[in-house]
């Protein structure tokens, strides 16, 4: 058999089919589609799902014999080393980064056991609609349990274009307790407040302000007030 010759590694049919996910590869690698350009990633996903089959069904005809370059046992052997190949560099990439977070080299957390029981505390005494204040940020335990934010993560609200500085403003003067926080919490709707490690590691808490609020739930470091009305 010739050099060249023999059926393709990929149906020309599918190929054609691959082609629009081709282009939400490069589009997104030329072009800026949100404000923020790691949003492009959710774009590139597409690319990713469509070409995965593709590279599978490739590294399985090679496996198979179905290399195009040399004929016989010769081509089956080098079609046999590339599928291998190729195989070990994919398993590799994602590989490098399970070995780091197994190896403890990496580690990025959400929810810590404390946040988490705090979270549950919250679902048994706060009612399933109120408003419940904290820090400015993607991890209070309050995500976990459908309660309403006055604000959540900042860098989300910009990506979108929404408006967040007046709210981000309120929430450092509710903290830190002035004249204004009782005022601002009631016009606000604020029902609830969480004082945790979260809101100690951004804002200035003002502790004694909240030591005259009535206390719903604790777990560890983790606490929660109501507003007084």
């Amino acid at each position: 058999m010739p050099w060249g010759a023999g059926p393709p590694l990929v149906d020309g049919r599918l190929l054609r089919f691959w082609l629009p996910f081709v282009a939400w590869f490069l589009i997104p690698n030329i072009v800026k589609l949100a404000p923020w350009t790691w949003d492009n990633i959710k774009v590139l996903f597409y690319w990713w799902v469509g070409s995965a089959p593709l590279v599978a069904l490739t590294i399985a005809a090679l496996w198979r014999g179905r290399w195009r370059g040399f004929p016989g046992a010769a081509g089956r052997a080098v079609g046999r080393a590339a599928a291998a190949g190729a195989l070990v560099a994919l398993l590799l990439a994602g590989s490098l980064d399970v070995g780091r977070v197994v190896s403890g080299q990496t580690f990025f957390g959400q929810f810590d056991a404390d946040g988490v029981a705090f979270a549950g505390r919250i679902r048994e005494t706060v009612p399933a609609g109120a408003l419940v204040l904290h820090a400015a940020t993607w991890n209070p335990p309050v995500y976990l349990t459908g309660r309403r934010s006055l604000l959540g993560y900042p860098g989300w609200m910009w990506s979108r274009g929404l408006s967040y500085a007046d709210r981000e403003r309120d929430i450092a003067l509710m903290y830190g307790g002035g004249p204004d926080a009782l005022r601002l919490m009631r016009a606000r709707g604020v029902e609830y407040v969480e004082v945790t490690p979260i809101e100690r590691g951004m804002l200035e808490v003002n502790d004694p302000f909240f030591s005259g609020f009535p206390l719903v739930a604790e777990v560890g470091d983790y606490r929660l007030f109501a507003v007084p009305r």
